[in-house]
C-alpha cells in the first residue's frame, strides 16, 4: 500500500512538473539544463517556504506595531507628546510672569485712576485756593509717544504734586475761616475741634496714604468751618453803608437818658430795601415793643438775627430765606426818631456786637 501511494505521489510530481529541457547559449557554446521533476518540486517548496516566512514576518510586525507598546509608532508618538509638553511648559513659563506682570500693572492702574478721580474731587472743593497755577496740577502730563509705564510714573508724580498743593492750600483757608470766626467774637473750636497733631515725620517717610489722610482730614475741617461760615450773619443788611448809632452804651436819642444800644443802626430812605445777612428760618414776624415792625430769622447753632423798625414786611414766619434776600423796607416804625433799620444779632439769646460779624465778612471776602 506504501507502494502504491508512493507511486501515485511520483505519478502526481511528474505529471505537475514534467522534465524540462533549459538551452543557455553563451559566447557561441550552447549548454542545456536539465529539470527534473525532483528539481522543480524543491525549488517550489523552498519558494513556498519564504513567501510563507515572509507573510508570517509581516503579520506579526502589524500585530507588534498596533498591539506592543515598545513599537516604532509608539515611540514617535510619545516623543511627539513630549515635545508638546515641553512646549506647554515652556509657554508656561514663559507666559505666567507675562500674564501676572499684566494683571498688577491693570490693578496698579485702577488704583492711580481711583487716586486721581478722588484728588481732583478733593481739590474741586477747596474753595479758598486763589492761586491760579494750583490748577495745573490737576491734569498729568502725559503723550501717546511715552510708554505705559512712563505715564503711569508721570500721572503718580502729578497725585503727589496734588496732594501737596491739597495739603498746603486746605490748612491755609481752614485757618482763615477759623480768623473770620474769632473777628466775629466766636470761639472756631465750637464748629470745628483742631485735630490734635501728629508725630512729625520726614516727607520720604510718609506714605502717600498717611498724606492723603491729612489733606483730608484738612479738607474736612475746612468744609466743617466753611458750612459755619456760610450759616453766620456775615453780609450786610442794606446797600447803605452810613451808621447812626453803634453797638453798646449811648444816650437815648428820645428819652435823653443813658441806655445800652443792642444793635446797629442804619439810616436810609423809607423803603430801602433790608436783606437777610445769611440762610436761615424765619422765626417771628409783626410788631414787638419799642421795635415797632420786626423780622427775626434763626440761622442755627443759637444765632439770630432782628430787623426792626421797618415799615414793610416781605416775609412770613416759618420761611426759608436765602443769604441776600429781601425780606422788608426801611421804616420809622416803633421807638424810631426817623427813618432807619435797627439791626441785631443775638447769639444764645444774647446781643453781639454786629459790627465784629460785618468785619469778619469784609475779611473772608479779601482773602478769598
Amino acid at each position: 500500500m506504501l507502494t502504491t501511494l508512493i507511486s501515485r505521489l511520483r505519478d502526481s510530481v511528474e505529471k505537475r512538473f514534467p522534465e524540462r529541457h533549459i538551452y543557455i547559449r553563451t559566447h557561441g557554446e550552447v549548454r542545456g539544463l536539465i529539470l527534473t521533476p525532483t528539481r522543480q518540486l524543491a525549488f517550489a517548496t523552498a519558494a513556498g517556504a519564504i513567501g510563507l516566512w515572509t507573510s508570517v514576518s509581516v503579520v506579526a510586525m502589524l500585530m507588534a506595531m498596533s498591539t506592543d507598546p515598545n513599537g516604532v509608532h509608539a515611540q514617535h508618538a510619545r516623543a511627539y507628546e513630549r515635545l508638546i509638553a515641553d512646549s506647554r511648559g515652556r509657554l508656561a513659563h514663559e507666559g505666567v510672569p507675562v500674564m501676572a506682570n499684566a494683571d498688577a500693572f491693570e490693578a496698579l492702574t485702577n488704583v492711580v485712576e481711583k487716586r486721581q478721580e478722588t484728588l481732583v474731587k478733593l481739590y474741586a472743593s477747596v474753595t479758598c485756593h486763589s492761586d491760579p497755577v494750583q490748577g495745573a496740577a490737576i491734569s498729568p502730563k502725559t503723550s501717546a509717544a511715552m510708554t505705559p509705564t512712563a505715564r503711569l510714573r508721570a500721572v503718580q508724580a502729578n497725585q503727589d504734586k496734588l496732594v501737596g498743593t491739597l495739603d498746603s492750600a486746605a490748612k491755609p483757608c481752614a485757618d482763615r475761616v477759623r480768623q473770620a470766626i474769632r473777628v466775629a467774637g466766636l470761639n472756631p473750636d465750637t464748629y470745628a475741634p483742631p485735630i490734635p497733631a501728629a508725630a512729625p515725620t520726614a516727607p520720604r517717610a510718609q506714605s502717600f496714604t498717611e498724606r492723603v489722610q491729612r489733606a483730608f482730614a484738612d479738607m474736612t475741617t475746612l468744609q466743617v468751618l466753611a458750612d459755619a461760615a456760610s450759616s453766620l450773619p456775615f453780609n450786610r443788611p442794606t446797600n447803605t453803608t452810613e451808621e447812626s448809632s453803634g453797638f453798646g452804651p449811648r444816650i437815648d436819642p428820645i428819652t435823653g437818658e443813658h441806655s445800652n444800644h443792642p444793635g446797629v443802626d442804619f439810616p436810609a430812605p423809607r423803603m430801602t430795601a433790608v436783606f437777610s445777612t445769611a440762610p436761615g428760618v424765619v422765626s417771628f414776624t409783626g410788631v414787638r415793643p419799642g421795635y415797632g415792625n420786626t423780622v427775626e430769622i434763626d440761622h442755627g447753632r443759637g444765632v439770630t438775627t432782628r430787623f426792626a423798625h421797618l415799615a414793610a414786611l416781605m416775609v412770613k414766619a416759618g420761611e426759608k430765606v436765602g443769604l441776600h434776600q429781601q425780606i422788608g423796607g426801611i421804616g420809622s416804625t416803633g421807638h424810631s426818631t426817623g427813618p432807619h433799620l435797627h439791626y441785631e444779632v443775638l447769639v444764645d439769646g444774647r446781643p453781639r456786637n454786629p459790627e465784629h460779624f460785618l468785619k469778619a465778612g469784609d475779611y473772608v471776602r479779601q482773602t478769598g
